[in-house]
């Protein structure tokens, strides 16, 4: 896996990193501090870029970025550990049930392959979208209607 071009960072991974960030946080219950979620999600996308080259596989990475997300949010956050922990698992499985969801659907409805799809930037950047806003509308609703893991 190579690193990511600048523009990825930006425009995909430091908004995926801050989706799931906020997701985990709210999990947890983890009320606040918006600078410090914002902080821990933008350096978890950067960190998680760096290590990227090194890593063989995918399922490699996500555990990666599992472990560094956790260590951000609780160096950022001052949070419990098995909280973090669990916060960051759901997130991560959460999201990616989305990401799967919504690729397959853009694969079905664009009659294109995900190969496709990752090397075109701005079809990428179009179809992350939806993935995102549904990230966020599930934020909003496990607030609205008070859901968590605790």
């Amino acid at each position: 896996m190579d690193r990511l071009p600048l523009s990825q960072i930006l425009f995909i991974s430091i908004p995926e990193a801050l989706a799931v960030t906020f997701l985990a946080t709210v999990l947890i219950r983890l009320e606040g501090e918006f600078n410090k979620k914002v902080l821990a999600g933008i350096f978890t996308a950067i960190a998680s870029n760096l290590l990227r080259p090194y890593l063989g596989s995918y399922v490699l990475n996500i555990l990666i970025y599992d472990v560094i997300l956790i260590m951000f949010i609780r160096v950022f956050l001052r949070t419990n550990i098995f909280d973090t922990v669990m916060g960051v698992l759901v997130a991560t499985a959460i999201y990616a049930v989305i990401e799967f969801i919504n690729m397959t659907f853009a694969t079905w409805l664009l009659k294109i392959s995900p190969v496709e799809i990752i090397e075109n930037f701005w079809l990428r950047v179009i179809v992350f979208s939806p993935q995102l806003l549904a990230v966020i509308l599930l934020i909003y609703l496990l607030v609205r209607h008070d859901i968590s893991l605790k």
